[in-house]
């Protein structure tokens, strides 16, 4: 059996219609901490294999990134009719 279908291409936007008023994806603001979280992992890897002050370096810049990451402050975006700070 041949599936009726099958030549019509499939996109996501085909269900939403005009209902998206502009609205995009709402994505967060870019971010160092996880780039340096994963230095401090990398770090006690190599830690691992050599000596043990290695680690407690890799430990302390892998909580600086986990810290600084989770504290990191949110970029919600605004509720509809927010004045945006103006």
């Amino acid at each position: 059996m041949e599936d009726e279908h099958r030549d019509e291409p499939a996109h996501a936007s085909d269900h939403h219609g005009d209902d998206d008023h502009g609205h995009g994806i709402h994505l967060p603001d870019m971010s160092y901490y996880p780039f340096i979280l994963a230095i401090g992992l990398t770090i006690i890897g190599a830690g691992l294999m050599t000596i043990i002050p290695v680690i407690i370096v890799g430990v302390v810049i892998l909580l600086w990134g986990l810290i600084g990451w989770s504290m990191e402050p949110v970029n919600d975006p605004a509720p509809e009719g927010a004045s945006h700070g103006h």
